[in-house]
């Protein structure tokens, strides 16, 4: 049943996206060509939607797949790729 509720609220998150106040400056460097600064006090949204129907993180995203959050496969998803209810401090009470 977990998984099933898991892979339904990452096809259907409860919020599209989410935001923070970045509270530092933040240096961005994949090291290869992209490098940028987010200044202390820019607002970040977050596509939760988008990292959720991301191919990259979840191979087949359109397809409704619980086997994904089995225990076998659940240490393969990145946790910062799964935000049904946002992360950190500040994520929905309701997770």
């Amino acid at each position: 049943m977990d998984m099933v509720v898991s892979e339904g609220l990452r096809m259907w998150a409860p919020a599209p996206a989410t935001d923070r106040l970045c509270v530092r400056d933040y240096v961005v460097d994949d090291g290869d060509r992209l490098k940028f600064t987010i200044d202390k006090g820019t607002v970040v949204f977050i596509p939760i939607a988008g990292l959720h129907h991301d191919p990259q993180y979840y191979p087949n995203p359109s397809k409704f797949d619980p086997e994904r959050f089995s225990v076998e496969n659940r240490d393969k998803i990145n946790p910062n790729t799964y935000l049904p209810f946002g992360i950190g401090p500040r994520n929905c009470i309701g997770s």
